[in-house]
C-alpha cells in the first residue's frame, strides 16, 4: 500500500523520490520491504503472439515499469480469468500478501484507466456534451473471483 504521507507532496503532487523510476506510477510502500521488478505493463492476450500454440512473443512494451509482480498479472486476471492466477501460482507460487492484492491492484490499474479516460473525455475541443460512459469500468469492479474468495477466507478485500 502506498505511504501518501510519502508520496505526495505539497500540492497533492507526487513526490519524484516515490516514483517507479520512468513510469510516474508510485513506488513507496509502507509495511514490509518487497523487492519491485521490472514489468511490462501491459501484460494481456492481445500482447502475445503464438507460432503453432507456442508463445513466439510479446508486443507493446511501452507500460513498462517497476512494480510489484503482481500488478503485471493482475491486469490480465481482468477481474474473472482466474487461469491466469492458476498459471501464475503453478510456476511461481504467490504469496499470502500477493494474493491479498491481487484485487487492490486490479482496481488500482482500472483507476488508473478512469483517470486517463476522464481526462481526455473532458479536454475535448469545443466541450463535453455528454457524460463520459463509465460502465466498462463499473462492471469490472464488480467482478467476482471464486478463486479468491477462496483463498482470503470466502470475503473480497474490500468485506463484500
Amino acid at each position: 500500500m502506498a505511504d501518501r504521507s510519502r508520496a505526495t507532496s505539497a500540492g497533492g503532487r507526487a513526490d519524484p523520490a516515490c516514483l517507479s523510476r520512468g513510469s510516474g506510477r508510485p513506488a513507496c510502500r509502507s509495511g514490509p520491504r518487497r523487492s519491485l521488478r521490472r514489468l511490462h505493463g501491459d501484460f494481456t492476450s492481445w500482447n502475445l503472439l503464438y507460432d503453432g500454440g507456442a508463445l513466439s512473443g510479446v508486443l507493446d512494451f511501452e507500460a513498462c515499469h517497476h512494480n510489484d509482480l503482481v500488478a503485471d498479472f493482475a491486469l490480465s486476471w481482468r477481474g474473472d480469468h482466474d487461469e491466469v492466477l492458476r498459471g501464475y501460482d503453478s510456476v511461481r507460487p504467490l504469496s499470502e500478501a500477493e494474493w491479498h492484492l491481487v484485487w487492490p491492484t486490479y482496481w488500482a490499474w482500472l483507476f488508473l484507466g478512469v483517470r486517463e479516460m476522464l481526462a481526455a473525455h473532458y479536454s475535448r475541443p469545443g466541450g463535453v456534451t455528454k457524460p463520459a460512459d463509465l460502465e466498462w469500468q463499473v462492471r469490472h469492479l464488480l467482478k467476482d473471483s471464486d478463486l479468491l474468495r477462496a483463498r482470503l477466507g470466502g470475503k473480497r478485500v474490500d468485506g463484500a
